[in-house]
């Protein structure tokens, strides 16, 4: 207690300049502390909404499936063995999809295009697309194709506002579609736009095309149901929410083991299905949010030189007015360690007690803006959609991003600080009280 009594005292010894000091550490750990919650919150933003929209948290497929770029020939058997592994009691919803490239078109127009069937119902399970719809409907269960007026059975589709807008066409329109088949055949079917879906994703409004499973059987008959062989490119599995997901994900990791090959997954023999997290799926959006987090950090890190720097100046003024009493102390017999922890002491006190409260006032504004979040709306909100951003600006008040952010600032703090006391031991008592 002794030590902190004397550190206490020398801290107010000039209360200006520390008041001063504590109001800019404060300042500086509000502002770093909500730059953080409000990065939390807008990358997570990003990942809700590519997520929820196509690939779910979680999927099992084939070995090999992502690092072959998705393609077909890796689609996976749906065995009585497989649907037995699949029974968890966190997992809510299990829909199987079938996804490939085809080539679509309308009249004079066409467009390659990701086509990917579902089962409707199960879909809205696992995926927030069917809110998304701004022109007609949603797929509907067990749909019927009609024969149009040349005999040629014409299946349902829903497709974004830009591939809408790039091939003229509207619900109600019929659209052609070829892809390549499962065995190296030519597939083909005529679909009609039930809805059309506005995600604000420039890539899901203008590449894909959604229908059920029985149109993307026709075009890309993965398997033949009728002996028995049932195949799937992935199988979505939903839950309650992400953090079930990822526990989910651990479970299911060991029932589906890794296969160890000689050859790259995408090249390997096997075919055994494993458990892949929304990580796996969704490379290009990790490397946008890395590239993404790595700005903030330089960022904040000159925020941080500048809040230390201070914090350094502030000792080193008050070293310089306090070298007769250093000098004094040691003359007495005061070792010069000892003066070292009283000034350390000094430096993390005056940390603590500017962090407290700048902490507080961050935490403050990342509450008022995960409950209140801002839309940008406008020619803002759509060039920052152009953009493949999001238009919701939200930050998460978040433990670890809250420990992250105070040790990033009281660590450098204290080490500049503390460059700067460790020369109290090597100065001379006899020149030092001699001279001031």
């Amino acid at each position: 207690m002794g030590i902190f009594r004397l550190a206490f005292r020398n801290l107010f010894r000039n209360k200006r300049r520390t008041y001063i000091t504590m109001v800019s550490i404060a300042l500086s750990v509000a502002l770093t502390s909500f730059m953080r919650f409000l990065t939390f919150g807008t990358h997570q933003e990003n990942i809700d909404q590519v997520v929820e929209l196509t690939t779910g948290y979680l999927q099992v497929a084939a070995y090999g499936w992502v690092e072959s770029r998705r393609r077909l020939d890796r689609a996976v058997d749906y065995t009585d063995d497989l649907e037995k592994k699949l029974n968890h009691p966190d997992v809510q919803a299990i829909s199987p999809r079938i996804a490939s490239g085809g080539l679509v078109a309308r009249e004079e127009h066409s467009a390659f295009v990701q086509v990917q069937g579902g089962e409707p119902e199960k879909e809205k399970q696992v995926s927030t697309l069917h809110t998304r719809i701004v022109q007609g409907r949603y797929l509907e269960e067990n749909f019927e194709p009609e024969e149009n007026d040349e005999g040629v059975l014409v299946y349902q589709a829903i497709i974004g506002k830009r591939l809408a807008d790039n091939l003229e066409a509207d619900v109600g329109s019929i659209l052609s579609i070829v892809g390549s088949r499962f065995d190296g055949s030519t597939g083909a079917a005529l679909v009609r736009v039930q809805g059309i879906i506005k995600t604000g994703n420039p890539e899901l409004d203008g590449n894909y095309l959604w229908t059920d499973l029985r149109t993307a059987r026709e075009l890309f008959a993965p398997g033949n149901p009728e002996q028995g062989i049932v195949r799937y490119t992935s199988i979505v599995l939903g839950t309650s929410n992400p953090l079930v997901a990822e526990d989910v994900y651990d479970d299911l990791s060991d029932k589906f083991p890794v296969p160890e090959t000689e050859l790259p997954p995408e090249y390997a023999k096997t075919y055994d299905p494993v458990v892949l997290y929304w990580d796996e799926l969704n490379q290009d959006l990790v490397q946008y949010l890395l590239l993404d987090q790595i700005g903030n950090e330089i960022t904040l890190a000159f925020l941080i030189l500048i809040m230390a720097s201070g914090v350094m100046t502030t000792v080193e003024m008050s070293l310089h007015e306090r070298k007769r009493e250093f000098g004094i102390l040691m003359a007495i017999g005061t070792r010069g360690s000892h003066l070292i922890r009283v000034v350390m002491l000094e430096v993390f006190l005056l940390l603590v007690w500017g962090a407290i409260p700048g902490l507080l006032i961050g935490m403050g504004f990342g509450y008022y803006l995960e409950l209140n979040p801002v839309i940008l709306g406008g020619e803002l909100g759509e060039a920052i959609q152009e953009m493949g951003s999001v238009v919701t600006i939200r930050a998460i008040v978040s433990f670890q991003e809250t420990y992250i952010a105070l040790l990033t600032l009281i660590l450098p703090s204290l080490a500049l600080s503390f460059l700067a006391i460790r020369k109290i031991p090597r100065l001379n008592p006899v020149e030092v009280i001699g001279t001031l």
